[in-house]
């Protein structure tokens, strides 16, 4: 699995959590390259992005997980989960189509709607 950290919700609630390989303003397809850039005397160089052939992303959270498909120029994959206020254990990743998991590069985390009832 992917990068492991700690993610604090301050409500309970639902929220969206997606996942990007690319900033989310840069607007590009999780698997696409991008061309690099040479440094000029007031910005660094860019290395060169290769193509990459993820073929799904997953999220941990606390005992909850979800994986999806990479579907074909994505440029981000979203799971929707109904999480408890507090603290608790996050992994985010990629899985190759050789089944090696990256760590997810970007990810953002929306509250959608407030307290969530267990009893229906």
């Amino acid at each position: 699995m992917g990068g492991e950290f700690t993610v604090a919700f301050e409500q309970s609630g639902t929220y969206t959590i997606e996942l990007s390989r690319w900033p989310f303003e840069a607007d590009l397809a999780i698997n696409a390259a991008v061309a690099g850039k040479e440094g000029t005397i007031s910005t660094e160089a860019i290395a060169e992005g290769r193509t990459m052939n993820f073929k799904s992303g997953g999220v941990k959270i606390g005992a909850w997980e979800q994986t999806k498909a990479v579907e074909k120029d994505a440029k981000v994959i979203s799971f929707t989960g109904n999480f408890t206020k507090g603290e608790t254990d996050m992994s985010a990743w990629f899985t190759t189509d050789k089944g090696e998991d990256w760590g997810a590069f970007y990810i953002k985390v929306t509250r959608v709607s407030k307290e969530f009832s267990m009893i229906d």
